[in-house]
């Protein structure tokens, strides 16, 4: 008999996670005097904006799963954001850079960090997709990530988190 995971319990395992770790927390109170605000999920009938940031939005995509199959995966999208309005002397030579991509990034590393870290014996982040393509908005800054996790069903015991 196949066992099975709920996609809430999925996006509530990756936010507390988020939520909890240290670096993040550290992160956004040293640049923003300010928690990470996480979503599950978005209203598109009030979308976030600056005032929002920092924040993270988990939302589900999909899942793959069967009675012969042992490996539950499913696929969520993460949106990351901050704002920054400053240009910078930050590389040696002189070049101005935009600081909010620098921290846009940073803040990315850490998400995958704590995400990497919430890795155990039944559940991996497969794969992580990474996109900062999206700097059309400035001074919003905004990030986005795609996560494959695999869940393993143990011989003779149930999936879970």
């Amino acid at each position: 008999m196949s066992t099975t995971i709920k996609t809430t319990d999925v996006l509530a395992f990756f936010r507390d996670g988020i939520i909890a770790d240290t670096d993040l927390d550290t992160f956004c109170q040293t640049n923003y005097s300010s928690d990470i605000n996480i979503f599950t999920g978005i209203d598109p009938r009030h979308p976030l904006g600056m005032e929002d940031c920092p924040y993270v939005v988990i939302s589900p995509i999909g899942g793959s799963e069967g009675e012969e199959n042992r490996t539950i995966t499913f696929s969520l999208e993460l949106e990351f954001a901050i704002v920054d309005r400053v240009y910078a002397d930050i590389n040696s030579n002189g070049a101005k850079e935009m600081q909010g991509f620098f921290k846009l990034d940073e803040l990315g590393y850490l998400i995958r960090q704590a995400i990497y870290n919430l890795s155990g014996s039944n559940i991996i982040a497969d794969e992580v997709v990474y996109d900062l393509s999206d700097r059309t908005r400035y001074p919003h800054f905004i990030g986005y990530m795609t996560i494959v996790t695999a869940f393993t069903d143990p011989i003779g015991g149930a999936v879970g988190i």
